[in-house]
């Protein structure tokens, strides 16, 4: 499991150094609304800046390989970002977070026991 571990590590800095370096990036942060990804030890996280949004505005949707982001405005579709991801989210535990105007979402990178192919992510207020 730990060599496994391994090569999801190396996956995702080759993905983040493609996904930083294109120039499509800048332009999808321009047209929809930037995001950022981040690691840390236990967690990948991914951090979108949603100025103006409610979290009642805001739906976060797991699919096998993808996070998609949604803001809802007057009860219709706004704008989304799909972020595609180089693993399987398929057994990682998902949390979302939102403190206006930033939306964190932690992917943990330990399995657990989530079975399902899409399904939508409970978004929590998070008081500093």
């Amino acid at each position: 499991m730990e060599n496994g571990k391994k090569t999801e590590q190396n996956e995702l800095r080759k993905w983040l150094d493609l996904l930083c370096g294109e120039s499509f990036a800048c332009e999808l942060d321009e047209k929809t609304f930037r995001i950022d990804v981040f690691e840390t030890d236990s967690h990948y996280i991914i951090e979108a800046e949603l100025p103006g949004c409610l979290k009642e505005q805001l739906a976060v949707i797991c699919e096998t390989n993808a996070i998609i982001i949604q803001i809802h405005k007057e009860k219709a579709f706004y704008k989304q970002r799909i972020v595609p991801l180089p693993f399987s989210l398929q057994h990682k535990q998902i949390c979302a977070y939102f403190s206006a105007p930033t939306l964190e979402i932690h992917i943990s990178k330990d399995e657990s026991t989530n079975d399902t192919n899409r399904y939508t992510i409970m978004i929590n207020e998070r008081n500093y």
